[in-house]
């Protein structure tokens, strides 16, 4: 008779494999592990850009962007969105990898702007017990001005900053504790029309916001929102940051916890996990059935 542990896995696995092959509306579970604790190092870079880096309108393109100080270059075709139903003006599109494996990324106008910051700083960990959330590093989001908001939420166009993150594990736990995670920060802009920087919902409505999505999510992220230098209560800032939280099982991204300063937690829409990635979890729970019966 399987014990407990093992029919956990089997479920997973189960799980897995028939919601991707359905691609049923569900996020990823850790697989049960017996306790655990480990300690290690973590790492953190943006790998690539991909969205709005340039402005245009009827008389042509007005502005370009640079990040981290040097003009953005798409490596491949670009496109054009709108910002208004009627088409008049809009962003150019394209992607481009980041260079120097950077944790922070500034995104500013060629013309002259106030940047807008992301960055992250990895924290390392220390008899990190399996299963139990911790804070694996912390975002600091400062809100400054940058290309992709239309004349409502429907034509924002986001802007996407790939990133990977690893854990190295040391000492007897150290292969549990080595994984690593690919995953996508998306940049929105937001400019309500009209606006509202009388009441608190107003300035509110106006902060631009991050949001995290990955294969490796349990949950749907909420959005990290910052207030406008222009529009914020008394007292706050345009700078605001936000702990990162994730749970050693594999290794799973759980949520943003904690918001400081100018930024503060609203609900996030998150796709549904695809396809690839419920695949991916059955594939792990098959791995670790088959340990478990080795």
């Amino acid at each position: 008779m399987m014990n407990v542990k093992t029919g956990v896995l089997a479920a997973t696995l189960v799980a897995g494999l028939l919601g991707g092959a359905n691609d049923a509306a569900a996020y990823l579970k850790p697989p049960s592990i017996s306790q655990t604790y480990g300690s290690g190092t973590v790492s953190f870079e943006f790998t690539y850009f991909n969205g709005p880096f340039a402005e245009f309108n009827s008389a042509g393109t007005n502005s370009n962007g640079l990040l981290n100080g040097a003009p953005i270059v798409p490596s491949g075709s670009t496109g054009m969105a709108y910002a208004d139903a009627g088409e008049t003006y809009g962003f150019r599109t394209g992607s481009t990898p980041i260079a120097g494996d950077p944790t922070s990324v500034a995104l500013s106008y060629v013309g002259g702007s106030i940047p807008t910051v992301i960055s992250f700083q990895p924290l390392n960990f220390t008899n990190q017990q399996v299963g139990v959330p911790f804070t694996i590093g912390r975002f600091t989001f400062t809100n400054g001005q940058w290309y992709g908001a239309g004349q409502t939420v429907a034509l924002n166009t986001p802007t996407v900053l790939g990133f990977t993150l690893k854990t190295t594990g040391t000492g007897g736990a150290a292969t549990l504790y080595t994984q690593t995670i690919v995953g996508e920060i998306m940049l929105t802009v937001n400019n309500p029309q009209p606006a509202d920087y009388s009441t608190l919902a107003g300035l509110q409505a106006e902060a631009d916001w991050i949001s995290l999505s990955s294969p490796v999510i349990l949950r749907p992220f909420p959005a990290f929102r910052v207030y406008e230098s222009f529009a914020k209560p008394e007292g706050a800032t345009n700078t605001g940051s936000v702990d990162l939280v994730a749970i050693f099982g594999s290794i799973y991204l759980d949520t943003f916890d904690n918001p400081t300063e100018g930024g503060f937690l609203t609900a996030s829409p998150v796709p549904e996990p695809s396809a690839l990635s419920l695949m991916v979890c059955g594939l792990l729970g098959l791995s670790l059935l088959r340990q478990r019966r080795r």
